[in-house]
């Protein structure tokens, strides 16, 4: 189960938040389809990893469905020369990287994936050989 939070105005124009359970974004969908009276000038967010209700990923707005992206098996192989290879994939295609990247004060590589639709989604990792699981 995940955990979801719709947001939404009330009569009043004051912002409601319902959170609940559901399998998937589709079950939630269809929860808020039947207990909020505001449907679909609505919010959903899936809470699952979030710290706070309304703090994770926005997956439904105003009755259209958000795309969501995964990015995943990014790998990181450092070089002396300064010629660092960063591979993962993105949506189930592989991509690879070579080259100079940025690295933060907290030894953080950070990359911009840019994916076909025009969504942008950050890949930040620790600056040192291995495999990382976002």
């Amino acid at each position: 189960m995940r955990e979801y939070t719709v947001q939404y105005f009330n009569a009043k124009g004051e912002v409601e938040l319902y959170s609940f359970e559901a399998l998937n974004i589709e079950e939630a969908v269809s929860i808020a389809q039947n207990d909020v009276d505001e449907y679909p000038n609505i919010e959903i967010y899936d809470d699952t990893d979030a710290e706070d209700s309304n703090r994770g990923v926005l997956l439904f707005k105003n009755g259209e469905q958000k795309t969501v992206h995964r990015i995943e098996d990014v790998m990181l192989t450092k070089h002396n020369n300064g010629s660092d290879n960063l591979q993962y994939t993105a949506d189930g295609k592989a991509f690879e990287w070579d080259g100079g990247f940025l690295v933060d004060k907290g030894n953080k590589l950070h990359h911009t994936h840019l994916f076909e639709n025009g969504d942008e989604q950050e890949i930040v990792i620790p600056y040192e050989n291995g495999s990382y699981k976002i």
